[in-house]
């Protein structure tokens, strides 16, 4: 009988199991870097470390229920288990996506990701244009691709910005080999945006953006390639700030695939006035 019961079970939770996609991910990333002071091993020089599950389920009518929680983790002496890379949840379907929650990647952060030779890593010296690389407590909405063009917009209330309603939007448009990307974001007390083009000519990718942004500090060109050589990739990018105070910054790069998701990287960043910064690392993805 018992086990009649438990078979039946079973049977009638297979359904429910069989329309939840649930996927495991996580980020490892860690080296040596030599900042003129200290040489010394670190970590996230790339891409911070994490691990995070992330999930839906067709609820009928078109529907799904998604959600995200994503953690930071740390692996040189420390250990922690936060929600600072994100949590959230919301529904998708033929409208798009709607996502509620706190620390979602802005829609600065994928205009920025769209044109940088890194995708917005660790290694960028290109500043956003927008509200900054997450937005906290926030309604957000990302359209499906409207022949190649991504819109994505967020809002948060004033009682949940420190009295103050922030807003950040961005479009991102792709046609063959040309990337157009614009963001503009305001905190209720100062905003900024961004506007930048990539076009690759398959030898290389070249790519320019200019950010002015209050929220930032600064008004800025940046020019930039990426070179493939088979698995590896060499990017430079040079930044030239419009600012009173000039602030000049580089980044020369090269990165090899050892698979799909696995890559070593040397890099070498440049700024006025401070010490140059040079490090290697490893990077997997799971």
């Amino acid at each position: 009988m018992k086990k009649s019961l438990l078979a039946i079970a079973v049977a009638a939770a297979m359904p429910l199991a069989a329309q939840a996609q649930v996927t495991l991910f996580g980020v490892f990333d860690l080296g040596y870097r030599d900042n003129g002071t200290t040489f010394q091993m670190a970590s996230g020089q790339w891409a911070g470390p994490r691990v995070g599950v992330r999930g839906s389920n067709d609820i009928g009518g078109g529907l799904k229920a998604n959600f995200h929680v994503e953690s930071p983790i740390g692996y040189l002496g420390t250990a922690n288990w936060d929600t600072s890379r994100g949590a959230f949840a919301g529904l998708s379907g033929g409208f798009g996506r709607i996502d509620f929650g706190s620390r979602i990647l802005s829609p600065s952060f994928w205009a920025a990701a769209a044109i940088d030779p890194t995708g917005q890593s660790g290694l960028t010296i290109t500043p956003y244009g927008g509200i900054g690389a997450r937005i906290d407590k926030a309604a957000y909405y990302t359209s499906n691709s409207l022949s190649g063009l991504v819109v994505r917009a967020a809002v948060q209330m004033s009682d949940d910005n420190n009295g103050d309603s922030g807003f950040d939007a961005s479009g991102v448009y792709t046609a063959g080999p040309l990337t157009v990307a614009v963001a503009f974001g305001d905190n209720g007390t100062k905003d900024g945006m961004s506007l930048g083009a990539s076009y690759n000519l398959k030898v290389a990718n070249i790519r320019v953006r200019y950010i002015d942004s209050e929220l930032n500090n600064v008004e800025a060109f940046v020019i930039g390639a990426s070179v493939p050589f088979g698995k590896t990739t060499a990017f430079i990018d040079f930044l030239k700030d419009e600012r009173d105070a000039k602030v000049d910054k580089t980044l020369v790069g090269v990165s090899h695939a050892l698979g799909k998701n696995t890559w070593v990287y040397g890099y070498h960043k440049g700024e006025d006035n401070k010490d140059d910064v040079i490090g290697v690392g490893l990077r997997h993805a799971f």
